[in-house]
């Protein structure tokens, strides 16, 4: 295999589904069931630009773009809405940065408004009083991260991709830094050819550890 995938969530889905579909020869494995962990569940998760990381905004600006087509991409409804998203500002300390924080997402694309409390009163009449505005971004949406999932990994899987659910990797084997192979739950060793991606949250540290004898900052906040 040219890739190997271990994670069976919307990450390693969707790149199951964008490798495939350019000719790589792709295998996801994922210890469970598909959207399983952190990419299922019930209700819908916000597509959106609102409280992110700066420096994930450009990133955001093309999911804009992807998000209301997606699902034709797919042929799998993914649950997507455009509705708007209101980040509620409680604090003054944090409405005197507002004007500053929507400035800078308006440079990278991202249309945002900061409104006062009136504005925000108008818009969501049964808000707290005690709320002092709010930024706004008309285009963040949301979208139903479980259908999503598993439209990725239905359209990987006609666009080549091999995907097994139920597949623990236990272990990486590596020969002078270089990833060479995995092992599974049932001693099975699988060759990799081009990269080994591992999108399976935080199961991932004791992969590396192992083989590497790298430790990440990375832990399980839910059972």
């Amino acid at each position: 295999m040219d890739y190997i995938i271990v994670g069976g969530g919307v990450y390693g889905c969707g790149i199951a589904w964008e490798l495939a579909r350019r000719g790589a020869a792709v295998l996801l494995l994922e210890a469970g069931a598909l959207a399983g962990g952190a990419s299922g569940g019930l209700g819908k998760r916000g597509v959106r630009a609102n409280g992110r990381d700066l420096r994930e905004l450009p990133l955001m600006r093309m999911a804009y773009e992807q998000w209301p087509t997606l699902h034709d991409e797919l042929g799998h409804d993914t649950g997507y809405e455009r509705v708007g998203h209101l980040q509620i500002i409680e604090r003054p300390r944090d409405l005197v940065g507002a004007s500053a924080r929507a400035w800078t997402q308006q440079q990278q694309g991202i249309a945002t408004q900061v409104l006062d409390s009136a504005a925000l009163c108008e818009r969501e009449p049964y808000v707290n009083e005690a709320v002092l505005g709010a930024l706004y971004c008309p285009n963040d949406g949301i979208a139903d991260h479980t259908a999503t999932t598993l439209g990725y990994a239905a359209a990987a899987q006609r666009a080549g991709a091999q995907i097994r659910p139920e597949t623990r990797v236990t272990a990486i084997e590596q020969k002078a830094g270089r990833v060479t192979a995995v092992q599974t739950a049932t001693a099975e060793r699988i060759a990799v050819g081009k990269a080994l991606i591992l999108l399976a949250n935080s199961a991932v540290p004791s992969l590396l550890e192992t083989a590497f004898q790298l430790t990440l900052p990375i832990w399980s906040r839910l059972p």
